[in-house]
């Protein structure tokens, strides 16, 4: 049996971003898993696109290669 039989490669990204709530501003601290590597400003266009009210994404940061097991 081989590892690809049953696992799926992944990337773990730290990310930090700036959202506005109302009349106030707070910051979100995220670990999130993506399927494929990505450079740190198509991750940046990716939080802006899938996340509400961005104002700055202040951080990401690569943390490790990881497997997710198949369903």
């Amino acid at each position: 049996m081989r590892i690809e039989d049953n696992w799926e490669d992944a990337f773990l990204y730290y990310v930090e971003f700036q959202v506005k709530q109302g009349a106030t501003f707070k910051i979100i601290r995220k670990n999130i898993v993506l399927y494929e590597e990505m450079k740190k400003f198509e991750i940046m266009n990716l939080i802006e696109a899938k996340f509400g009210n961005v104002i700055s994404v202040q951080a990401v940061e690569f943390y490790d290669d990881i497997l997710l097991i198949k369903e």
